[in-house]
């Protein structure tokens, strides 16, 4: 199933849906991890973007 075809399987609003019947929006969950794999890395690396972890106690 495409994108667009999960996302129009939702009749209500997104929120009524996820309270009413939570097992009818996994798979626009499903959709979207997929797609949150290509922001986290595919974007980034589009955008030359360099994320580097520190901490920020201090030292």
């Amino acid at each position: 199933m495409k994108y667009y075809e999960v996302i129009d399987v939702i009749s209500i609003s997104l929120f009524e849906a996820i309270n009413s019947n939570p097992n009818g929006v996994n798979p626009l969950h499903l959709k979207l991890n997929e797609l949150a794999i290509l922001f986290s890395g595919d974007t980034r690396s589009i955008l030359s973007i360099i994320i580097i972890s520190t901490d920020n106690n201090g030292d």
